[in-house]
């Protein structure tokens, strides 16, 4: 008889993971419907591997104020987002979509874009 237990529906087991790697493009700030919570979905580079990640709340701010190029190193859960396309028969492979993404639960800048001042000063 199997003793594991189920994994809930969204989530990949062992999910907690930190990756470190390069913003590809300041991602923006979407204010999610109802207005109680802030939304921010982003590209990390990591090494030749593009990794879609989502920030919410106070994450969702620190990540949409940073500016490409930026070295960060995060750290949270996996998750699988499923949907339907509209394409092809409903419930069918041809209408439906999965990703795995990375749920951002702690941020850590690394390093400052490529050419950025961090002095603070203009320096002739």
């Amino acid at each position: 008889m199997d003793q594991r237990r189920r994994v809930p529906a969204g989530v990949a087991p062992y999910t907690t993971v930190a990756i470190q790697g390069v913003l590809q493009e300041q991602p923006p700030i979407k204010d999610v419907p109802g207005g109680r919570e802030r939304l921010c979905e982003g590209v990390i580079e990591v090494e030749d591997m593009d990794v879609p990640v989502i920030a919410k709340g106070s994450h969702a701010l620190r990540l949409g104020e940073m500016p490409a190029g930026s070295g960060v190193w995060l750290k949270g859960r996996l998750v699988i987002q499923n949907w339907n396309t509209g394409g092809g028969t409903k419930g069918t492979d041809a209408s439906r979509r999965q990703r795995m993404v990375l749920e951002v639960g702690e941020i850590i800048v690394m390093a400052p874009p490529y050419g950025t001042d961090v002095t603070g000063a203009d320096v002739p």
